[in-house]
């Protein structure tokens, strides 16, 4: 499995995902540097899915025949000891919050979205985290996307929490993805089995 190898040809593949940002679309159309575009929408025509991540009113200008997709996040996980909490125990509590992805604003958005006063510190996509960008004043709990945790686990910081977030579809979309992986897969030598 690759994540950003759809431009890289040279690759073998058994099936090619595109997903899509439902609350920016294409952007602007045009590919980096000029927008946000890694391959010109044209590319789309060749997947073999198209999936638009927080679906809603961002799916009116997606192709047709785009699957919806939602993440939802019902848990966070403390980095230090695993203990896991509902999301709700933080709702109407001031948190900070540190983000290192591609579009952070939309990790504190999703925050405030479950009712919680949100301070975030953006980073830049695929930043090395240092102790420094991950202390706060006070004693608020720290959160962070599941992506980042991966790189604060030799860190210890007990008021730092990361936020489990899982994929969501309509069933019948699932259960096309999967079956369409399963036989792909086994083609490759997979055991089918062993697409969940």
């Amino acid at each position: 499995v690759s994540d950003d190898g759809l431009q890289h040809y040279r690759l073998p593949r058994a099936a090619e995902i595109i997903m899509l940002d439902g609350a920016r679309g294409l952007g602007n159309g045009w590919r980096l540097p000029a927008g946000p575009l890694r391959e010109s929408p044209a590319r789309l025509q060749e997947a073999d899915f198209i999936i638009c991540k927080a679906a809603g009113t961002g799916m009116r200008s997606m192709p047709t025949g785009t699957l919806g997709m939602q993440l939802r996040m019902e848990e966070a996980v403390q980095l230090v000891n695993g203990v896991r909490m509902p999301m709700q125990a933080f709702s109407g509590k001031h948190v900070h919050a540190v983000a290192g992805i591609g579009h952070p604003e939309q990790f504190f958005t999703a925050l405030e979205a479950m009712g919680l006063m949100v301070d975030g510190r953006p980073l830049p996509d695929h930043a090395k985290f240092t102790e420094a960008d991950l202390r706060f004043e006070g004693d608020e709990a720290v959160l962070m996307t599941e992506k980042d945790a991966v790189k604060c686990h030799a860190m210890h910081l007990p008021r730092h929490w990361y936020v489990s977030a899982t994929a969501h579809f309509a069933d019948a979309d699932a259960n096309r993805i999967l079956g369409y992986l399963r036989k792909r897969l086994g083609e490759h030598g997979v055991q089918p089995e062993a697409v969940r």
